[in-house]
């Protein structure tokens, strides 16, 4: 298993998480009574310098209330859990915006149980086949410490507003998408006496968002990666600005925007619209 670890880590990015068979030394605490623990080897400098400082590794629970948008600024923690945490190291923003991808690598094929930073491509390309987690269905009901891994629970990530999401495969192009979200924005505003309705427009759609309370610019449409690094401070930027409803497109499932569309499913409190 090290040396299994070790070729993956030296060829995909290092926003892996890889779960592993628990050994006695790791407490009931750190894997939630689970019989394996995530394991990650974090590439920013600083985070490194903390475990070496430590000199032991270090049981890091994500910086956020459970269900609410990941942080990816200090201030995002902060906002989170200021009075619950002694301090802050901040060392900017983070780099990819959504998390680690989670794979279990006791299962054959491979099991990704959070599409994350390392999109299924490139895990394909190093390990060969690999199977998606798919839900059951009970996720929603279930507590965090009954879930198979962090991330998979079907009401997380979310914002406090109604989330809104529009299917935009299978468009003949890039007005169609602008036109999808005219319509949802549009068919809210007359179905919700006084909604306030945000939306997260690519830069090509804003204009097309005509009647929408507040946009979040949130890139360029075929930047998915610039997408993803945006996505959470977006869905908070959205929440502070009071929506009671963030429309949304859906990016393509491909790379890193399937990763996007796990995080949007997951957050959505309304059913996927097909404007």
């Amino acid at each position: 298993t090290e040396i299994y670890t070790l070729s993956l880590h030296d060829a995909l990015p290092i926003s892996l998480t890889l779960l592993l068979p628990r050994g006695p030394e790791v407490p009931d605490v750190v894997t939630a009574g689970r019989p394996l623990v995530g394991v990650r080897v974090p590439s920013h400098p600083v985070a490194r310098a903390l475990i070496g400082a430590a000199g032991i590794p270090i049981a890091a629970p994500s910086a956020n209330s459970f269900g609410r948008p990941s942080p990816t600024t200090a201030a995002h923690v902060l906002e989170d859990l200021n009075g619950r945490i002694d301090a802050i190291v901040d060392s900017g923003p983070a780099r990819h915006g959504v998390e680690s991808t989670v794979v279990d690598v006791t299962q054959s094929p491979l099991l990704v149980y959070r599409p994350g930073a390392v999109s299924l491509e490139a895990l394909r390309g190093v390990v060969g086949d690999v199977k998606l987690y798919q839900p059951n269905g009970m996720e929603a009901e279930q507590e965090p410490a009954g879930l198979p891994s962090p991330g998979v629970g079907m009401r997380h990530y979310a914002p406090r507003a109604h989330m809104v999401l529009v299917e935009t495969q299978g468009t003949d192009g890039e007005s169609e998408v602008g036109f999808r979200l005219f319509q949802a924005v549009s068919k809210l505003k007359r179905e919700g006496d006084g909604a306030r309705i945000g939306v997260m427009a690519p830069e090509e759609f804003k204009s097309d968002v005509r009647g929408a309370d507040a946009v979040f610019g949130w890139g360029r449409w075929g930047d998915l990666d610039s997408l993803a690094q945006r996505l959470f401070a977006g869905l908070r930027w959205l929440d502070a600005q009071e929506a009671s409803h963030i429309v949304c497109p859906l990016p393509a499932e491909r790379g890193i925007g399937c990763a996007l569309r796990d995080r949007l499913e997951k957050a959505a409190r309304l059913p996927v619209v097909k404007a």
